[in-house]
């Protein structure tokens, strides 16, 4: 019986041995693992960066106000000094 991580066999006591072949030219489970999952990444990010891709950009009205503040506050404070 063969599985995506090698082949299935018999020994000689009638233990079922799982025999490690190369999957996908992948000498290893955990290597084809690793490949695999990088790649799922790579894709959920893409896909998440579209779908959100202008939202969250809206400011509110009062934000342009508090820095206008902020900035006559910092004046003040920089003519005072010596």
């Amino acid at each position: 019986m063969s599985t995506p991580f090698g082949t299935l066999l018999l020994d000689s006591q009638k233990n079922t041995v799982l025999m490690n072949s190369m999957t996908l030219g992948f000498s290893d489970a955990w290597v084809f693992a690793g490949f695999a999952l990088t790649i799922l990444s790579a894709a959920f990010c893409i896909l998440y960066g579209i779908r959100n891709w202008n939202s969250g950009g809206t400011e509110k009205e009062g934000d342009y106000r508090e820095e206008i503040q902020w900035e006559r506050e910092e004046i003040e404070l920089i003519e005072k000094l010596p």
